[in-house]
């Protein structure tokens, strides 16, 4: 006799909710250089004109109070709550550390709750019955998401930048590890599949293996550059007349350097390898995660069988 799968949802539905979660993707993409110069315009209300971006801390303190009571709501009905608790305290930690070192101004935040959405749809479409079976995928798709993101600002939509910004990248990845934590965390019960065939996940690591080695290819015939030698204007990062050439910074010297911050102090500008090394870093750490729920797993599958044959 065939054990009873759980829900599954259909085809179309899936569909839909991808639909819904590229479609906010997109509409973040496209407006982000018209949300960036509004919020630092006054608009006015009946009480006097207000700049939104001279409040950016009032409303981050006030989003930060109002996530940790619905979590801690939520922490109060979940049979086992260390596990969800520990992952969120080393993420705010993480996200602080952060936002002290590599944030130039704090309306940057804003990266955290949007990726942090992308990732709860992304997880609700491929996985509906919170399963959590599809840490990775998630992770690997909106990383993805996240390179497209920052490609359109740096080559097209906010011109002129000074750098491809991997720091936006790294704030990106903490906001889907937050929007995982808050799918997925404080489980109100049910089990967890111990195996699944995951063909997702092996195209996606394919498509990563990919993109490494075409960039490797680009960077060896010295298309790809990330720096120029010397300082250059703001159409040479990309140069198709006399040859294709894509440079990922202005100038030497502004990857992995510390530099003035628009809101006064310093921060770190991220190069492209220490990128790559946060981003292999919280894959591992997913990665891990996801391993230990699916041991969890197996052992109560296996438990459940032995259970049922002494009976």
């Amino acid at each position: 006799m065939t054990a009873p799968r759980g829900p599954v949802a259909p085809r179309l539905v899936v569909a839909f909710r991808l639909a819904v979660a590229m479609t906010l993707w997109l509409a973040t993409v496209l407006l982000h250089r018209r949300v960036s110069y509004a919020v630092g315009e006054p608009w006015p209300t009946p009480w006097g004109s207000v700049t939104p971006i001279d409040h950016t801390t009032t409303a981050m303190v006030l989003g930060v109070v109002g996530v940790v009571a619905v979590l801690a709501r939520r922490a109060r009905d979940a049979p086992a709550r260390a596990p969800t608790v520990a992952l969120w305290g080393a993420l705010l930690a993480v996200a602080a550390g952060c936002h002290g070192t590599l944030v130039t101004i704090d309306i940057e935040v804003v990266h955290y709750p949007q990726y942090a959405l992308v990732a709860v749809l992304l997880a609700a479409a491929l996985d509906a019955d919170r399963q959590r079976r599809w840490l990775l995928e998630v992770v690997l798709i909106s990383a993805l998401l996240s390179v497209i993101d920052e490609a359109f600002q740096y080559f097209h939509s906010m011109k002129p930048a000074q750098y491809f910004d991997f720091n936006d990248l790294v704030l990106n990845q903490i906001g889907t590890l937050a929007g995982l934590l808050w799918y997925y965390g404080f489980p109100r019960g049910g089990r967890v599949e111990a195996t699944r065939r995951r063909r997702l996940l092996a195209a996606m690591l394919a498509l990563v293996a990919v993109c490494a080695a075409v960039c490797g290819w680009l960077a060896a015939a010295g298309v790809l550059i990330v720096a120029p030698v010397s300082a250059i204007r703001e159409d040479g990062i990309w140069q198709v007349s006399d040859g294709l050439r894509v440079v990922l910074q202005y100038a030497p010297g502004i990857f992995d350097n510390w530099r003035p911050s628009r809101s006064g102090g310093t921060y770190f500008v991220l190069g492209p390898g220490l990128w790559l090394a946060f981003m292999a870093a919280t894959t591992l750490v997913v990665w891990a995660v996801e391993r230990r729920l699916r041991a969890g797993a197996g052992k109560r599958v296996a438990k459940d069988g032995e259970a049922t044959a002494g009976q």
